[in-house]
């Protein structure tokens, strides 16, 4: 039995192991169901007093500004058919606002190397660890999403796992925020806090079948 920690580093580039993708306009409910972003992605540089991750939204002058996360974790070193007995995500979380929850769902981004704004639609619809309710995380620290069968069942041992986290009610069930509302948590990302604040993946796990290298000898029989 091992256990690692993994941490979001998928590709080279500013965005490419964690990043928000933001998307506004009036109608809530056509934000969430939107295959792609209108208004962008990114990651924030005012990172000290907000954080660097938003799973939030807020309502301004009849618009909802609507944001998810997205990490990639290269689970290769499990190696194939390994047997994952747990798995906890820690996400450090800067700041709380109001009251939803957290879900953390499977995504497949069309590169997890190098996100892109139609992944915006590539958000899974399964839990893959109990939802959070906001009013019970805790800010300035670390707080564990621990996996369920579902979790432990997504993780790719054999490539790159990518998770997200969005906002129960407001983004899952689409119910529209008050004028000048805000909801939701402000994390940290590896790309600015590493290894210190960054999320990463603890996975207690008995380790697969490492792939053959091939030496390129070709073996010659007679």
């Amino acid at each position: 039995m091992a256990t690692a920690d993994i941490y979001p580093d998928v590709g080279t580039g500013a965005v490419t192991s964690d990043a928000y993708l933001e998307n506004a306009g009036s109608n809530l409910q056509t934000l969430t169901t939107d295959s792609t972003c209108t208004s962008g992605m990114g990651i924030t540089t005012n990172s000290t007093t907000y954080g660097n991750l938003q799973c939030y939204c807020f309502e301004y002058g009849g618009i909802h500004y609507l944001f998810r996360i997205i990490m990639s974790f290269d689970t290769s070193i499990l190696f194939p058919g390994a047997s994952i007995s747990a798995a906890t995500l820690y996400f450090w979380i800067q700041n709380k606002y109001a009251v939803d929850y957290i879900a953390l769902l499977g995504c497949t981004p069309t590169d997890p190397a190098g996100f892109v704004l139609t992944d915006w639609g590539q958000f899974g619809s399964t839990l893959l660890s109990s939802a959070k309710y906001i009013s019970n995380i805790s800010t300035g620290g670390y707080n564990g999403f621990t996996l369920n069968a579902n979790g432990k069942n997504f993780i790719d041992d054999n490539g790159v796992t990518t998770f997200g986290f969005k906002l129960s009610n407001t983004d899952i069930s689409y119910n529209n925020l008050a004028s000048g509302a805000e909801v939701g948590i402000l994390g940290r990302s590896a790309d600015t806090y590493f290894p210190s604040g960054a999320p990463f993946l603890r996975v207690t796990y008995t380790p697969g079948t490492p792939p053959v290298t091939s030496t390129g000898f070709i073996p010659f029989f007679f």
